[in-house]
């Protein structure tokens, strides 16, 4: 019996870690493109294009 809680209180551990990292790449990547949205225009382009193909994946959604 002691040995199923301390189970269900790892799995339930894991499963709360899991979901604060997803919330927080969450957080990270619009952070991200908030701070890229706010460069100039000209600053946008030259990151697109030296770095993503000259796509702008921070405008996306």
């Amino acid at each position: 019996m002691v040995n199923r809680m301390k189970e269900n209180i790892r799995k339930d551990t894991k499963a709360a870690d899991q979901t604060i990292r997803e919330n927080s790449r969450a957080i990270s990547y619009d952070r991200w493109k908030k701070r890229l949205s706010r460069l100039s225009a000209e600053e946008q382009a030259h990151i697109a294009k030296k770095y993503y193909g000259g796509h702008y994946p921070w405008k996306v959604g």
